[in-house]
């Protein structure tokens, strides 16, 4: 199982910086994206679309837990066929809507971490909760960067030369990029953990 999550972690990153490269040359919308925001893009990701998938549908264990992920992977890939019509289809997403559909997956993460409680022993060394802990984490994070994007952007999300992403060159960009660095420290420490209980 490490050796697969290896794999795809490299995987994701070459993927991430390919996507970062056609940012920087104009080939895909958006505006220039920080490393900071660059690699929290890819963690997110990583969980949403991937270990989600992987442990609430495939890994085997507690039923309560990976009804909890099983719940987080139906809302994100609701989110994103909504979000890629919002930005790439009528061209008119907004952060506010990524803020109202991060507190419902924080709500969700909260509400089955909870339910998880008593359902086995050492859940500190069930990977499940850990992901389920991780993902809460992860929605809280979301939602404050949305919100905190809406307000430095605006309507500039919108149209067809839209700003999705923080840019590293940019001052205004300065103290969100500062907190998804120290951000990114924490989630990478979680994901170690959660490595070491696999």
């Amino acid at each position: 199982m490490k050796i697969i999550a290896l794999l795809i972690i490299s995987l994701m990153a070459a993927i991430g910086f390919y996507y970062k490269k056609r940012l920087a040359d104009g080939r895909s919308m958006g505006g220039a994206i920080s490393n900071a925001k660059l690699f929290w893009l890819c963690f997110a990701m990583l969980i949403y679309f991937v270990f989600n998938p992987i442990f609430g549908f495939v890994v085997s264990a507690p039923d309560i837990m990976r009804k909890g992920l099983q719940i987080l992977v139906c809302l994100m890939i609701g989110r994103a066929v909504l979000q890629s019509i919002g930005m790439y289809g009528i061209k008119k997403w907004s952060p506010k809507i990524g803020v109202a559909l991060n507190v419902l997956g924080f709500i969700i993460a909260v509400y089955w971490l909870v339910k998880s409680q008593d359902t086995a022993n050492n859940l500190w060394q069930q990977p499940t909760y850990i992901l389920l802990l991780i993902n809460a984490v992860c929605f809280a994070l979301d939602a404050c960067y949305a919100w905190w994007f809406d307000v430095l952007v605006g309507r500039e999300t919108e149209g067809d030369t839209p700003i999705w992403y923080a840019s590293a060159d940019d001052p205004k960009f300065r103290a969100v990029n500062r907190l998804t660095f120290y951000s990114n420290i924490l989630l990478s420490i979680m994901f170690f953990y959660l490595f070491s209980t696999l």
